[in-house]
């Protein structure tokens, strides 16, 4: 018993969704008034008619309401309105305008590029010399003088390998002279390395 109303339900429930979207008359006016002979077996002609949709709209009407997204400039927003005093004045918004500003008056005031103020650029380009914190004003100078001048640090540091006597063992003891200089004789002399080598 409990198997044959469930098999009934299955089956109801089948049933009614396959026929769920089978009539093309429950898909609404954009099918009914796309040709005149589904219109006429939906019995909506007069509804396509006095809507004027569809193969029912009038050329001038049709023209109208395909009209392109966006053909309208006061409808591309904020970015548009904002962009002058005239386009604001033009799409009424000069509210929001004045709240916000005018693009065309801020660019005025600020470099074209971003990236073109190379103050902008931050502390590696302020602390690179004097100079440029001295021109990026007291805020970059303050900085760099806590930091230090890239320029000055490198000046006042030796390259790697500059110093001869950095260069060990092999150099310390190629010679008396640059045992002496680089203060290492009595470790070569202890080693028996290069010149102080024992000789047999």
């Amino acid at each position: 018993m409990i198997r044959a109303a469930l098999f009934l339900a299955v089956f109801a429930v089948g049933a009614y969704s396959a026929l769920l979207g089978s009539n093309e008359c429950t898909w609404g006016p954009s099918h009914w008034c796309s040709d005149r002979k589904v219109a006429e077996r939906c019995k909506s002609t007069d509804y396509c008619t006095e809507q004027r949709l569809g193969v029912f709209a009038k050329t001038d009407d049709l023209l109208m309401s395909r009209a392109l997204l966006g053909s309208k400039q006061c409808t591309y927003g904020p970015a548009y309105w904002c962009a002058t005093r005239a386009n604001a004045k033009k799409c009424g918004s000069e509210v929001h305008c004045d709240k916000v500003g005018y693009a065309d008056e801020l660019m005025m005031s600020r470099d074209l590029l971003v990236g073109a103020n190379k103050c902008t650029w931050g502390p590696s380009y302020w602390c690179a010399t004097r100079s440029n914190a001295n021109v990026c004003g007291s805020g970059a100078k303050a900085h760099c003088e806590k930091v230090g001048y890239a320029d000055e640090m490198m000046a006042s540091r030796n390259l790697v390998g500059a110093n001869k006597c950095t260069w060990g063992p092999a150099h310390w003891c190629s010679s008396k002279e640059a045992a002496v200089g680089c203060q290492m004789t009595d470790w070569c002399i202890e080693k028996e390395a290069g010149v102080f080598a024992k000789k047999n």
